[in-house]
């Protein structure tokens, strides 16, 4: 009995080797077609800048300096690019390492607006950053942007301090004057900030930082402190005369009321 036991395992226990055998050999057969198959699907490409032109460190790279190229992930993967490389061209765009004609021009070469370091690299020698912080409809003249000109002129009165004044208290007194004309944009920032304590409502406010000369910064911290300021992009310094106006041009004021010139402050051209 015992004998026809182990008879029927050991038949079954062939069997079950030789279908396995024959289960491996199947496979083995097929992997080499498997392999051929996937040999013949394309590389994932990926895309890339190359540069047209050689690009020195502190340069402007415009959209005409730089093509289009599509390289497979392999040639990729040698400068650990992993996907594609996109660039806004509507912001600035500098150079903070030297590029030469046909690199491929990677996102750690270039510095854009509010990116640590970009403001050292732009700013002009014998220039200072000055934040001015402003709310949105203190700019005049529609949206201003990175690397525009702007004007600022100042509202004041010689009977208030309209820099912390919600109201005014003698409209015959009021003067608008140009402060500062030529006033290069180097970075914008904006951010939201409550309307008040405990709020949910929301302002956005905006940061100008400009590039001003030492005797221009010293003029905006007095201005701020004594008259309300208006931005808005200049159109030219020859225009900037236009920005003269006081109260006498909107209401009728009598002539021993009217504001002398020496009561504004001066305006001061960069």
């Amino acid at each position: 009995m015992k004998s026809k036991i182990i008879l029927v395992l050991a038949v079954v226990a062939i069997s079950i080797g030789l279908f396995g055998m024959s289960q491996t050999t199947n496979i083995a057969s097929s992997d080499p077609e498997k392999i051929k198959e996937l040999d013949k699907l394309p590389e994932p490409t990926v895309m890339v800048w190359i540069a047209k032109k050689d690009l020195m460190f502190g340069s402007l790279v415009q959209r005409t300096d730089l093509e289009v190229q599509r390289i497979s992930q392999t040639q990729a993967d040698r400068f650990g690019i992993v996907s594609d490389i996109k660039y806004d061209f509507n912001k600035s765009l500098l150079v903070k390492k030297d590029i030469f004609q046909g690199d491929i021009v990677t996102p750690d070469v270039l510095l854009s607006p509010g990116q640590e370091g970009y403001i050292n690299l732009v700013i002009k020698e014998g220039k200072v950053p000055f934040n001015l912080i402003v709310e949105n409809d203190a700019i005049l003249g529609g949206a201003i942007s990175t690397g525009d000109v702007v004007d600022i002129a100042s509202i004041s009165s010689s009977d208030q301090n309209l820099s912390n004044s919600n109201s005014i208290s003698n409209v015959k007194s009021l003067k608008m004057a140009p402060l500062l004309t030529q006033i290069m944009v180097l970075d914008i920032i904006q951010q939201e900030k409550s309307v008040r304590l405990n709020s949910k409502s929301t302002k956005t406010v905006t940061t100008l930082v400009l590039e001003v000369s030492n005797r221009e910064l010293a003029k905006l911290v007095i201005a701020q402190r004594i008259a309300e300021l208006e931005i808005h992009k200049s159109i030219g310094a020859e225009f900037s005369h236009e920005l003269h106006a006081d109260s006498s041009d909107v209401i009728s004021i009598p002539e021993s009321k009217k504001i002398k010139p020496n009561n504004s402050i001066k305006e001061f051209r960069g």
